[in-house]
């Protein structure tokens, strides 16, 4: 196994061939074939790229937005709150949300992300009291 951990996979060259492969990966992840790119460019796609089922359960629905960045182009974090704010609006809403990204990792936006995570199910629970 330690003769892979040298080996570094090229990052898509755009956009699209990124959404592609994502689309391939999380059908695995997902176990569900019938993942698919939600929408084409242009149109508004309420943070979501992809949209498939987990274990092909329709109950379980989920959404993943792609963002491809080179090692100066970060995530930000107002980009961050701005497509999840848009995740939640989604309709009918989705069970699992997840930004990918080829950006490197970095501990502050990870920390966002279990910000907004505890956030948004605080704010799930209380509705639902």
């Amino acid at each position: 196994m330690s003769a892979y951990t040298h080996i570094q996979i090229p990052k898509p060259q755009d956009p699209q061939t990124f959404e592609r492969g994502m689309e391939v990966l999380w059908r695995c992840i997902l176990k569900d074939p019938n993942v698919q790119l939600y929408g084409r460019s242009g149109q508004s796609q309420n943070g979501v790229d992809l949209i498939g089922c987990r274990n092909r359960d329709p109950e379980c629905l989920v959404g993943v937005q792609c963002k491809l960045r080179t090692e100066r182009r970060l995530l930000s974090e107002s980009e961050i709150r701005r497509e999840v704010e848009n995740a939640l609006a989604f309709r009918p809403p989705l069970s699992e949300y997840h930004i990918v990204t080829t950006a490197p990792t970095n501990t502050r936006l990870q920390a966002l992300a279990k910000q907004l995570q505890c956030e948004v199910m605080t704010k799930h629970e209380r509705n639902i009291a």
